[in-house]
């Protein structure tokens, strides 16, 4: 039986869709021989070449409905046959010949039998010889020298004679002259893709006529590729395109034709538009490779129910034409706007918590006096946290993280002192404790907190005064300093998270070395590195982590070329999957949280670096949110759940 997997799209404002993914084993090949008669052919003197045929299903088909393809091809499983006059070429080599011999005759289909007019003695007495042949036909001027025909896949395949167009078979046999009479089984060049999709049981508001009106697009298939003669059908990576596929006549199966390929758990994959909202189905875990002459058939349950009590914390930004920033709350789909401290403007957020159905937020906004000043909101309510004075010189103040235990409120963070430096400090209940640098070091920051068993843990770095800085967390006041690589300098400007769990510490943070980012955790002092995809020639920044069930998990973005556009992705224990965007869009992965086995990752994607949309990513599936009423571009900086 089938491999199920049940998934749940999106809450709050998406479409939910409950998936279940049923990816069919690799069984026997099966072939159809209803046409193995050897009628309609003329008398001969036992050298003619005799050829009996087949239609081979697709490996693994459950499909409900098979389309038609260039032959009659059957509703179940593929199966089927040709019709009397359809044309092919077989080829036939003798490839232990000096020289090997080539030959070739045109082919015609009737009552069971190719009619042709290839002979044994073409290839010489006692000759063993391979059969070729293509459907429709191919003959061997349409191949290189090397033996190998291009192909261009057409992506639109949202017709029956645009998917039969597509649909390619050949045929492969061995024999002699005493082996007559030579089978030729026809199998399916191509990969098949069937996705059904049905209505919940819990649909919500969703109907069938939204069923119904339902579209899906493949995406990021491979469209070129090469044949040979011996049948084999490689892609050439790097032309990858959407496909629309052919929708059933009487249901809502959609199927497309593909080039055998390998596939990365996590690509964007299916995406589906239905009840007005479009969300993207990644490749599943564990499906790497799409064979020839193999189906893969998804069944999508739709809904707009979640069926599951979480409530779900978003913060996020956004600006106006006037390039003011303002932070702004989601509490389950409510909005809630954070006005800074009075006479504040351009207030931004930096981290969220919540505790006994209050919402914290940490942040910032800019004073009167034109300087960036450190707050945080309670519920909506602002308030400015203080700073020593400092009779000297302004400078700015800095909030990072905020965390509620044991009904206290704890934020990490830094501010300007009279020596023109940053301060590491964090206040509890807004009163401040700065924390003290070690021997050597001129300043530092603190990043994020965490507090167990009556200890607090600051995460951040110091800097001496050639500007090296040094990552590590103070436990209890002390620096515990962690390592790099050598030649490896720290990236302070970067973000960085602690967590305790399980009496194990914690630290995510990211180093720069040799002209790239190299994103990594520290667990009780021992890095850890975050693989980078292929495609990030320039490495890749962390910017969230959590820990759940004894796994790691990271959210962040990877470089490809240019700084300012990133690649928003997030990793499991080590292991990283790149985040949906619309076609040409980048994004970034601001926060995660993980809740019921579900991955949830808010961010923002965006074409140009101004006009940024938010979002959130649920086990990969995107979902937009709009951004509020007079902004023009806006993020989600960070997400959390709960029960």
């Amino acid at each position: 039986m089938n491999k199920i997997t049940f998934l749940s799209f999106g809450y709050w404002q998406s479409v939910c869709i409950a998936v279940l993914l049923s990816i069919a084993a690799t069984v026997m090949l099966a072939s159809c021989s209803d046409d193995d008669t050897s009628g309609g052919t003329a008398p001969d003197d036992g050298n003619a070449i005799r050829f009996t045929i087949a239609i081979a299903s697709f490996t693994g088909s459950d499909a409900v409905e098979n389309p038609g393809a260039r032959a009659t091809i059957n509703d179940e499983d593929g199966t089927g046959s040709f019709s009397n006059g359809d044309e092919t070429t077989i080829m036939g080599f003798v490839y232990e010949a000096m020289p090997p011999v080539k030959k070739e005759s045109p082919a015609t289909y009737k009552d069971g039998t190719w009619t042709t007019t290839m002979t044994w003695d073409e290839f010489g007495e006692g000759a063993h010889v391979a059969f070729s042949a293509f459907f429709p036909k191919l003959s061997l001027s349409d191949f290189s020298e090397l033996g190998q025909m291009a192909i261009n896949l057409p992506t639109d395949q949202s017709t029956t004679e645009q998917y039969a167009d597509c649909d390619w078979f050949h045929a492969v046999a061995n024999g002699k002259k005493n082996d007559q009479p030579i089978q030729l089984t026809f199998r399916h060049c191509m990969h098949r893709l069937t996705v059904n999709l049905s209505l919940s049981d819990n649909s919500g508001t969703l109907t069938q006529a939204d069923v119904d009106a339902t579209t899906v697009v493949i995406k990021n298939m491979e469209t070129k590729g090469v044949v040979s003669f011996s049948g084999g059908v490689m892609p050439q990576a790097g032309n990858t395109g959407d496909f629309t596929p052919l929708k059933s006549t009487d249901g809502n199966s959609f199927c497309v034709l593909l080039l055998p390929q390998n596939v990365t758990p996590g690509t964007p994959w299916i995406e589906i538009t239905v009840g007005g909202r479009t969300v993207t189905y990644p490749v599943p875990a564990g499906l790497t490779t799409l064979n020839e002459g193999e189906e893969k058939v998804v069944n999508l349950k739709l809904t707009n129910d979640s069926g599951v009590s979480y409530s779900t914390y978003l913060t996020g930004w956004y600006r106006n034409d006037n390039y003011d920033t303002f932070v702004y709350t989601l509490v389950n789909d409510a909005q809630t706007e954070l006005s800074p401290p009075a006479g504040g403007s351009d207030a931004y957020p930096k981290a969220m918590a919540v505790s006994g159905g209050k919402t914290y937020v940490s942040g910032g906004y800019f004073d009167t006096d034109g300087w960036a000043r450190a707050c945080y909101w309670v519920n909506g309510s602002a308030t400015k946290l203080e700073v020593p004075d400092r009779s000297i010189v302004e400078g700015p103040d800095y909030s990072e993280s905020i965390l509620v235990s044991g009904g206290k409120i704890y934020i990490a963070g830094s501010y300007n002192n009279n020596d023109y430096r940053n301060a590491p400090c964090y206040w509890v209940d807004g009163v401040l404790t700065t924390l003290t640098l070690p021997a050597g070091a001129s300043e530092g920051a603190a990043a994020s907190i965490a507090v167990l068993d009556g200890k607090i843990y600051a995460v951040g770095y110091h800097a001496n005064s050639n500007g090296t800085s040094t990552p590590g967390y103070w436990l209890d006041g002390s620096f515990v300093q962690l390592s790099l690589p050598e030649g490896a300098s720290f990236w302070s400007s970067g973000t960085m998270d602690i967590v305790v769990s399980d009496n194990k510490v914690y630290v995510m943070g990211t180093y720069f070395q040799d002209s790239r980012y190299y994103p990594c955790i520290w667990i009780d002092g021992t890095r850890n590195e975050l693989v980078s995809a292929g495609s990030a020639a320039l490495g890749s920044v962390a910017q969230s982590m959590t820990v759940a069930g004894g796994k790691v998990y990271v959210s962040g973005y990877s470089i490809p070329e240019n700084r300012n556009y990133r690649k928003g992705c997030y990793w499991i224990d080590g292991v990283c999957t790149d985040l949906s965007v619309p076609d040409g869009a980048w994004s970034e992965a601001a926060s995660i949280g993980v809740i019921g086995g579900k991955v949830y990752v808010g961010g923002e994607h965006y074409t140009d670096v101004r006009e940024k949309h938010p979002c959130y990513w649920v086990d990969g599936v995107r979902t937009d949110l709009d951004i509020p009423t007079g902004g023009t571009s806006g993020g989600i900086r960070a997400i959390y759940l709960s029960e």
